[in-house]
């Protein structure tokens, strides 16, 4: 799913009716940072790419008494840590 025009912000509408609460999402298309932070009561991390071409991740959660994410790293390309 592209991270432009909407679509992270669509997919976290898609988790939320699912009742999902956390989820990766993969082949994100994000260039230069810019993308939503959060939306649907989800907090969102993306990695980062230069290139419109490139994908990437995203990891999407809201809060909830059974988890607590307390880190989160990206380390590059496809990488993600929590």
């Amino acid at each position: 799913m592209s991270g432009w025009i909407g679509g992270l912000e669509n997919a976290c509408r898609a988790l939320q009716l699912l009742e999902v609460d956390i989820a990766v999402l993969q082949e994100t298309k994000l260039a230069g940072g810019i993308h939503t932070r959060s939306s649907s009561r989800y907090k969102i991390a993306a990695s980062n790419t230069t290139s419109d071409h490139s994908r990437w991740v995203a990891l999407c959660w809201q809060k909830h008494d059974i988890f607590k994410i307390k880190e989160r790293k990206l380390w590059g390309a496809n990488v993600l840590t929590f």
